[in-house]
């Protein structure tokens, strides 16, 4: 059975909030995240071009105006 890396994500608290939000825009054309897995759920939006993304054992090509959801503690990576 493959292990894989804990995505260990550091935030600040700028709302009061119970909970954190962090957004973050990632223009590189090369950029690869591999198979990782975090305690947080994350929502990808793309504003515009394509990513290829797998969660688990599932592949998607997501493009321009496209959302996808990632819960809690699932592998998944992107490129």
């Amino acid at each position: 059975m493959k292990e894989f890396k804990h995505e260990n994500i550091l935030h600040k608290r700028h709302f009061d909030l119970q909970f954190s939000i962090r957004f973050e825009v990632v223009d590189d054309v090369n950029f690869y995240s591999p198979f990782h897995w975090h305690n947080h759920i994350e929502i990808l939006y793309v504003l515009e071009g394509k990513i290829d993304f797998k969660i688990e054992q599932r592949k998607y090509v997501l493009g321009d105006g496209d959302m996808i959801i990632i819960n809690s503690e699932v592998i998944h990576s992107s490129k």
